[in-house]
């Protein structure tokens, strides 16, 4: 896909997923790479290497993206500030340094923050190798939270969030 993000995953009214805007993977697929050979998408959810060149991109580039996707859903934004400039978020990727999410939001589970902090690291072989291997950690995860909020009897914000997010992990294969 090469621009997963949150403006191309909708919703229907069944809750099914949907991954919109296949303009990128398209034209990978067309011509190999852009005409300029150069790093499309968008840069808050873009992986490193998408940043080097789309050359180098697969479907782990996608995973990093929808853990970015899950990092602004759950620490509630991304961890770039609207006056970074381009330059320093780049620099930011391409070099690993992405803060915790548990930074921007103390009350998130480490279990949540270890699978963002592992779809997003910086090289693609330390990262989810599979959408169904991502799709585990999620499923697991809210098995857990589903489970203790029955027993707490609480409403919460986690109640469907990661499977709603990682159905995209699904979509990527």
């Amino acid at each position: 896909h090469r621009d997963i993000k949150p403006a191309n995953i909708l919703l229907d009214n069944s809750d099914v997923v949907k991954v919109t805007d296949f303009g990128l993977a398209k034209m990978q697929r067309d011509f190999g790479v852009t005409s300029t050979d150069i790093a499309v998408g968008t840069l808050g959810y873009s992986p490193p290497e998408q940043l080097k060149s789309l050359k180098n991109t697969d479907q782990r580039s996608d995973l990093y993206s929808i853990g970015m996707t899950f990092y602004e859903i759950i620490a509630g934004k991304l961890p770039f500030n609207d006056n970074d400039s381009n330059l320093s978020v780049q620099l930011a990727i391409l070099e690993g340094k992405l803060p915790s999410p548990d930074l921007l939001n103390p009350e998130i589970p480490a279990e949540f923050v270890n699978l963002i902090r592992k779809a997003t690291r910086k090289d693609p072989a330390d990262r989810y190798q599979s959408a169904a291997e991502m799709l585990q950690d999620v499923l697991a995860l809210e098995q857990r939270y589903i489970q203790a909020m029955r027993e707490r009897d609480r409403r919460g914000a986690f109640r469907r969030l990661p499977a709603r997010a990682a159905s995209t992990a699904g979509s990527t294969r």
